[in-house]
């Protein structure tokens, strides 16, 4: 459970970070940040942490967990 909290932790200060570094909107900047945000955690220590290179848990780990956790942190930080 501590694993989970800490990437969702990195995820959501990489991200605020990155909204916050500029006054542009955020809603029309998604790919930007997720580019920045990806850039600064490391998806594939969080990938191994999370699968221990079990391809197909990795498959999911990249394709719905990591993508729908940089989506959330995204849609509920942009009002901010």
């Amino acid at each position: 459970m501590q694993q989970e909290v800490d990437l969702i932790e990195a995820v959501v200060g990489a991200m605020n970070r990155e909204i916050a570094r500029t006054s542009a909107d955020p809603r029309t900047r998604f790919e930007e940040i997720k580019k920045a945000v990806e850039q600064n955690v490391d998806m594939k220590v969080w990938r191994e942490k999370f699968t221990s290179d079990d391809p197909d848990d990795g498959d999911f780990f990249e394709g719905f967990a990591w993508t729908g956790l940089l989506e959330a942190a995204h849609a509920e930080m942009w009002p901010r």
